[in-house]
């Protein structure tokens, strides 16, 4: 039965994917300070829950220029190299 689910109709492989997270494993979401750049990164299996407010943070900085993201969660936490 299992088998049966992890395929899509008419796909002959089973479904696969990779869950990416940063070195601190929290996501890192916002603007890039210093680049034309906004990011949501390292979600790993907490996509689905993110997805949507990281989705809102960054349309409210792209257009206002005012990151709402929480501090813990933003991209200069990291170098840039």
């Amino acid at each position: 039965m299992a088998d049966r689910l992890a395929r899509a109709p008419g796909s002959e492989a089973a479904w696969k994917a990779t869950a990416g997270e940063s070195a601190d494993g929290l996501p890192v979401i916002g603007l890039v300070p210093g680049l034309p750049l906004a990011v949501a990164l390292g979600l790993g299996t907490l996509a689905g829950s993110y997805a949507f407010v990281a989705a809102r943070w960054l349309a409210e900085g792209i257009a206002s220029g005012r990151d709402l993201t929480p501090a813990p969660l933003r991209p200069e936490r990291f170098t840039l190299v």
